[in-house]
């Protein structure tokens, strides 16, 4: 049986734990956040699905608003407490899933969407790596400094191994996406849940400052960063590997 201690281990600590669960009210499916892969278009999605199918309205004024979880009708796990969320977590019953996607390709666009300017995440890793607050560094850099300590690869959810943010070696998934075929998966998903009152709201689409030109970037990034990459996010390579080309369809719940 899997425990709540067994994931928290994974996060720097409960809060940021509780923040990446996202569980239906009627506790028909866990989604476990996984960002810079979909995550916000995912998280809008189960949220207006959800509410357009009990007959409330959700509205979302910025890109930031959908990561507010108060905004959200998705529960923390704080809110239905452990005994609950254990029960429900280890249920062959409650559908859950999550998304994985290519590490370099992911590391690109955390960089590209946080570290290429003085945000709080870039500014929080400035400190842990012991560089100056307004630290503004080559994706080179940036990648060699995660990829050169564990924890300061795993202290930011954006750049954590992906295998620990979703809790990848506890969790008994029903469904682990490939990124590359998200659109069609979520697609899937969102149907068999809310049917009629499935809504697919694209993120990029809306909030056109929500989106990073990360391929142009992969493109520059030479053999021996690449393979720095590979080597400290070798757990996700193996990981995404095993899951790429995976697309959910109806026979996930045949």
């Amino acid at each position: 049986m899997v425990s709540v201690e067994s994931l928290i281990k994974n996060f720097n600590n409960p809060n940021d734990f509780n923040y990446s669960i996202h569980i239906d009210p009627e506790f028909r499916f866990i989604y476990f956040n996984n960002p810079k892969v979909a995550c916000s278009t995912t998280k809008a999605s189960l949220n207006l699905s959800y509410a357009k199918s009990v007959g409330k309205t959700i509205e979302w004024p910025t890109s930031a608003d959908i990561h507010r979880r108060p905004k959200n009708l998705l529960l923390l796990y704080s809110q239905i407490g452990r005994q609950k969320f254990e029960e429900i977590l280890n249920s062959p019953d409650v559908f859950k899933f999550c998304f994985l996607r290519e590490p370099l390709s992911r590391l690109a666009s955390a960089y590209a969407n946080k570290v290429t300017w003085v945000s709080d995440n870039s500014k929080a890793l400035a400190k842990r790596a012991g560089k100056a607050d307004d630290w503004r560094p080559s994706f080179d850099e940036f990648a060699l400094t995660v990829c050169g300590d564990s924890e300061l690869r795993d202290c930011d959810e954006h750049w954590r191994l992906q295998a620990r943010q979703v809790c990848l070696d506890e969790v008994e998934y029903h469904f682990v996406g490939d990124f590359g075929h998200f659109g069609e998966s979520l697609a899937a998903i969102l149907g068999h849940f809310f049917g009629n009152s499935a809504t697919l709201f694209d993120v990029r689409q809306h909030f056109r400052g929500n989106t990073t030109d990360s391929a142009a970037l992969v493109r520059r990034v030479g053999p021996e960063i690449r393979a720095i990459v590979e080597g400290a996010y070798q757990r996700d390579v193996d990981a995404y590997e095993a899951v790429a080309g995976q697309v959910a369809t109806s026979a996930l719940w045949d």
